[in-house]
């Protein structure tokens, strides 16, 4: 319990929260690793607004289905934890609203894979017009293996960061009454599946950053009004967007490499030049781990974005080195030791704490 205890000591001195009485809760479902909570809906149901949730990384996924109804900060241990066991939510998750002044909007999430669907839905029983609506929410470092979906709601403020669309994952908007939404220095590889979807026109209230698109022969997109950005699409077809913007990006080793295209417009666009990434396949890959997105020399990425930014996942926003970052920004404790066998009554019993902070 020791350990636990100094962790979230070291947590507590690198996070800036946003009230001074919020509460650190922690929940695992590890016998090694004991927290105050083994289901993640247990904690939050004990939590105020504003309180903040560490997740243990684990080997075993958490089973949980998970109603998000309050302001709350989550943080895992990563999607790919280089020190030890990655957070995986398998049951799906909703964010939702109580009422019109209690609900999910300004939530924030943190190094976790989630395995099954998150959903946000802003609807509440006795809603008048305009209430039904979530904002100021975050997701950074997560891992989607299904669908973020949008429902047709109001959103307002929503950011996807250094994320990863993988396999099944794919990011839905069901709802055209959205402003500033942005999805930025993340990495989308479908297995040739429709990456972005828009039920509506999202009237370039929707923008794509610095992501990089790979793995997919059929079209990425089944969108309208897009604003896509200093993105790389490398095997990965450009089309299915319709009135949507289109700067700034480069195509790579697509049957169809041409930007903009049909009823889009846009500029600076690279057609069919090589990203030249230091560590990836020629003829195109799924995603790996052990890939490197950094540009190489010579890159025509290089300085080519909107302002002068990289295109790619190390330009932009949230901008990458090598690869997506799979840790969490917590710090982690690496070392704990106690010099001394015994003190005497009364006497100071000194332990020394070792941590590394984690970009």
């Amino acid at each position: 319990m020791k350990k636990i205890i100094f962790l979230v000591f070291v947590a507590l001195m690198s996070l800036n929260f946003n009230s001074a009485m919020a509460t650190i809760r922690t929940v695992s479902n590890r016998s090694d690793k004991p927290a105050q909570y083994t289901v993640i809906q247990t904690a939050i149901n004990a939590s105020a607004l504003g309180d903040t949730i560490l997740i243990a990384g684990s080997s075993t996924a958490y089973g949980d289905v998970i109603y998000v109804d309050r302001r709350l900060i989550f943080f895992g241990e990563g999607m790919n934890n280089p020190d030890g066991q990655s957070t995986t939510i398998s049951g799906w998750m909703q964010l939702t609203n109580v009422n019109n002044a209690f609900g999910s909007s300004g939530s924030k999430f943190y190094g976790i894979t989630f395995n099954s669907w998150v959903a946000l839905q802003g609807d509440f029983t006795g809603q008048t017009a305009g209430q039904n609506k979530i904002e100021n929410v975050d997701f950074d470092r997560c891992n989607f293996k299904y669908f973020i979906n949008f429902a047709g709601n109001i959103y307002n403020n929503i950011t996807i960061k250094n994320c990863l669309f993988y396999n099944d994952g794919y990011f839905q908007l069901s709802s055209s009454t959205v402003t500033n939404i942005l999805v930025t220095n993340c990495i989308f590889s479908r297995n040739n599946n429709i990456s972005i979807y828009s039920d509506n026109n999202v009237n370039g209230q929707v923008y794509v950053r610095n992501c990089n698109f790979m793995n997919c022969t059929g079209n990425v997109f089944s969108a309208t009004g897009l604003v896509v950005e200093n993105c790389i699409f490398y095997q990965a077809q450009p089309t299915g967007a319709n009135n949507s913007t289109f700067n700034n990006n480069i195509t790579w080793f697509n049957n169809s490499n041409t930007l903009p295209y049909g009823t889009n417009a846009g500029g600076g666009n690279i057609v069919g030049a090589n990203p030249l990434w230091a560590n990836f396949p020629m003829l195109g890959s799924a995603f790996a781990w052990t890939q490197d997105f950094a540009l190489l020399a010579g890159s025509p990425c290089i300085g080519t974005g909107t302002n002068s930014v990289n295109m790619g996942i190390t330009g932009g926003n949230a901008p990458c080195l090598h690869n997506l970052p799979g840790n969490s920004k917590l710090p982690v404790v690496t070392q704990i030791t106690v010099p001394v066998s015994s003190v005497p009554v009364g006497g100071t019993l000194q332990i020394n704490v070792k941590a590394k902070s984690r970009k």
